[in-house]
């Protein structure tokens, strides 16, 4: 498609196999989409197998994808696979998903898979390609919920940032490569703003394994990230090779099993005004030194900070032709102590005890602090603490911060109820399983459970065997939860009028305080009580999260239903939702029969009797990528009768290759 001073909006279309090649010395630009001095819009978009070429020796190739020039371009779920920039000459090639020049971008729900920018210039660096996934030059581009995977090219294996201001929130970097600079990400001068992102196992054969930034006058902030198993030559995680006009702001990154073939495993730094807080390094390696940091005429500030387990953890070189390297150290954790040429100020050497990396709550995957850690309320003496740690958790939790991007909160308490619908009459007992989980590493004392938003009638609890369900103990008791402990209930509720589908919370209080959240179709109960007796729908899903593995494409999952009420429901239409998410998909349901699961009906349901069984398939066609975020996105079913009255419900989480 070419495109100059237009705004065509463009939805549910594939630009496929498309191929420019230009002859003689002309520049080749744009094999899907050439866009100049335009304001298109993307919905829905796909770039596959698109090509941009040259045969020139001194020419270029450019946006195998889109090639945008001075123009205003906004994009929503739009994938770019398998896009290239190439030649076999000597010409500089680069943006083989999108290269964007003196332009605007907005970019959400954004994949780059397997882009590859390539010429034949190697080991030529001064020839090389760019930008695997994206080039920027001069231009502005916000990333909201991007994947960048895989993508190859000599500098910026995910995107090569030029004098560009570049804002990313939500992100994946995974196996991206340059084989010189930048494996994830190579910038040159301008900004760039990272928050919520995870960069895991991208390589640079020389420097900037994830992250590379080059040359002056550049402003970097980088929060809220994992760093971990990227490789380089230095700064296996990160580098920065520019001048004391370079401002580096690094808060809340978790920093695991980087490594670098010389210099710096996790970070290196070259000159630079930087500052770091509440960061922790753990098992990062490099071969000649600063298997976490090395300071090649660096002196950050370094606050609230853990170096553990990494080779030789910090290294200050005082003999580099940058000039000195003399950190400021406060209130930090370093198994080897206050490192030679720092000026240090309340470093414990004793162990914080980290966690594996997990999944402990928020975008990315954090190294928890386990029980007796000495960095549990250490932080924050001579220092500023962040506001929240690298999960979104509010600091401090104790008396003071935690040293590190964790804060710990002690008990963490989170819970899900099963099923998550009742309908019965006035006077009419209704019960639900609940389970309640103490995620923290200390336990959790004097736990209650309420229910919020509760119409008319009476709430009760017994706690329950786990594996029996049978009842232990009395009424509503007052329980401890060990760290890492699971405690299971009955819950009850009579309601004593009548009133319509009404979603309530259940909720632990722990000396009488609530500390769960509230999450729809998880911890929440829609009740229904009516006057006399009626229909009531219990439904199950056959999984927990609807995980598909590209961001387009079908995927199914079953219900099973019972009606345990005490009369028919008479025809009941099903529908399905995604709550308050707004999320890229398109659902159909079809009735099938339980013993084969072959369809016989559409989504509405003739006549489910009094203690009748049905099943449906739920199919899912996907047209963008989404998060896993079983708290957000999530779809929900619906089943209601004849008078739109909702009389069951289910529901389960909903997820692509993120």
């Amino acid at each position: 498609m070419y495109n100059d001073s237009g705004s065509p909006t463009l939805h549910n279309i594939v630009f496929d196999s498309n191929i420019v090649s230009p002859p003689n010395t002309e520049n080749g630009a744009g094999g899907g989409v050439y866009n100049i001095n335009g304001n298109p819009t993307f919905t829905n978009v796909i770039f596959n197998n698109n090509v941009v070429t040259q045969i020139s020796y001194s020419g270029q190739c450019l946006g195998g994808g889109i090639y945008s020039d001075n123009s205003i371009l906004t994009m929503t779920n739009v994938t770019f696979l398998s896009n290239q920039a190439t030649t076999t000459l000597l010409g500089s090639c680069g943006g083989a998903g999108m290269y964007n020049k003196n332009s605007t971008m907005n970019l959400t729900n954004i994949t780059f898979s397997n882009n590859l920018a390539n010429h034949m210039g190697w080991p030529n660096a001064s020839l090389g390609s760019a930008g695997g996934g994206m080039w920027n030059v001069d231009s502005t581009i916000t990333l909201t919920d991007a994947l960048f995977y895989n993508n190859t090219a000599h500098f910026g294996g995910g995107i090569y940032n030029s004098n560009s201001s570049l804002t990313i929130n939500n992100a994946d970097f995974k196996n991206n490569t340059a084989y010189y600079y930048g494996g994830g990400i190579r910038n040159v001068g301008g900004s760039l703003i990272i928050n919520n992102a995870l960069f895991y196992s991208n390589e640079a054969f020389l420097g900037g394994g994830g992250i590379i930034n080059m040359y002056d006058f550049a402003t970097i902030s980088l929060s809220n990230m994992t760093f971990n198993e990227n490789l380089a030559g230095f700064g296996g995680a990160f580098a920065n090779i520019s001048s004391i006009d370079t401002n580096i702001m690094l808060s809340n990154l978790t920093l695991k099993d980087n490594s670098a073939d010389y210099v710096g495993g996790a970070i290196y730094l070259r000159d630079s005004n930087t500052s770091m807080n509440h960061i922790t390094f753990h098992g990062n390696t490099a071969v000649e030194g600063g298997g976490a940091l090395y300071n090649s005429g660096a002196s950050p500030l370094i606050q609230n900070s853990i170096f553990w387990g990494d080779s030789s953890e910090i290294f200050n070189d005082s003999t580099s032709e940058h000039g000195t390297s003399n950190p400021t150290v406060k209130d930090s954790v370093i198994s080897t102590g206050c490192p030679a040429g720092a000026t240090c100020t309340n470093i414990i050497p004793t162990d914080p005890k980290l966690g594996p990396l997990s999944n402990n709550g928020g975008a990315t995957q954090t190294l928890a602090l386990l029980a007796g850690s000495t960095a549990i309320d250490a932080g924050g003496k001579n220092s500023i603490c962040a506001t929240t740690d690298q999960r979104g958790v509010l600091r401090p939790q104790g008396s003071s911060c935690d040293i590190g991007s964790y804060e710990s909160i002690g008990s963490y308490l989170f819970n899900s109820l099963l099923p998550t619908s009742r309908s019965v009459s006035v006077g009419t007992l209704a019960t639900i399983f609940h389970t309640l989980v103490n995620g923290g590493n200390i336990p959790a004392e004097n736990v209650t459970l309420m229910m919020g938003n509760q119409p008319a009638g009476t709430f009760a609890y017994y706690q329950t065997d786990c594996q029996t369900n049978v009842v232990i103990g009395s009424i509503n008791p007052i329980l401890d939860i060990p760290a890492s402990g699971i405690i299971c209930y009955v819950l009850m509720f009579t309601p004593t009028s009548s009133f319509d589908a009404t979603n309530v919370d259940i909720r632990a209080e722990m000396n009488s305080l609530p500390i769960t959240d509230v999450y729809p179709g998880i911890n929440t109960w829609l009740l229904r009580a009516t006057a006399s007796a009626g229909p009531d729908i219990i439904a199950l899903t056959t999984t927990a999260d609807l995980h598909q593995l590209a961001c387009s494409g079908t995927n199914a999952f079953a219900v099973a239903l019972s009606n345990v009420g005490a009369s028919a429901s008479g025809d009941i239409i099903v529908s399905a939702n995604t709550g308050s998410a707004m999320l890229p998909v398109n659902i159909t349901i079809s009735e099938t029969t339980p013993a084969t699961g072959q369809i016989i009906g559409d989504n509405i349901l003739e006549n489910v009797g009094a203690n009748a069984n049905r099943t449906l398939v739920v199919f899912v066609n996907f047209h963008g990528c989404i998060n896993f975020d079983p708290a957000v996105n999530r779809i929900f079913i619906e089943f209601r009768d004849a008078a739109n009255n909702i009389v069951g419900s289910t529901s389960t989480a909903v997820s692509t290759n993120r």
